[in-house]
């Protein structure tokens, strides 16, 4: 009886584990748009999405802000590394607390190197950004 208890509760451990113990990931964000530079730290939980928001630069506080969703999942393991699906929406909230997306890009990365993507909007060129994230994996 106390060997099917010890089983069945293991076996209801290690069912459970992915859900307890899930995967997080330290992300190290600089965001360049509108020629100003931010940096920003967020810890995202594997398969969740996190978000952070703040004053834009040389604005007046309090008027608009930018914001940045991020979500994290791992990806297959090769030999050497494990790939990090990264999806991001970067936008504005006006004053009127109204959301303005500005791109939603992917980046596939690997844990503890930096990487870096650019965006041009033909149109605007205010809106054209950058984005370089380290992503480290927090155990």
């Amino acid at each position: 009886m106390k060997s099917t208890l010890k089983t069945t509760l293991t076996l209801f451990l290690f069912t459970l584990s992915p859900l307890v113990f899930a995967t997080a990931y330290t992300v190290k964000i600089e965001l360049a748009l509108n020629g100003q530079s931010t940096q920003s730290e967020i810890l995202v939980k594997s398969g969740e999405r996190a978000s952070i928001s703040q004053d834009s630069k040389g604005g007046i506080q309090g008027k608009e802000k930018t914001f940045i969703e991020v979500s994290a999942k791992e990806q297959k393991p090769t030999e050497d590394s494990s790939p990090i699906l990264l999806n991001f929406v970067i936008g504005r909230i006006g004053t009127d607390d109204k959301r303005t997306i500005l791109a939603s890009p992917q980046m596939i990365v690997l844990e503890n190197k930096k990487a870096t993507i650019s965006m041009k909007n033909k149109e605007k060129s205010a809106d054209d950004l950058s984005l370089s994230v380290l992503t480290i994996k927090k155990l």
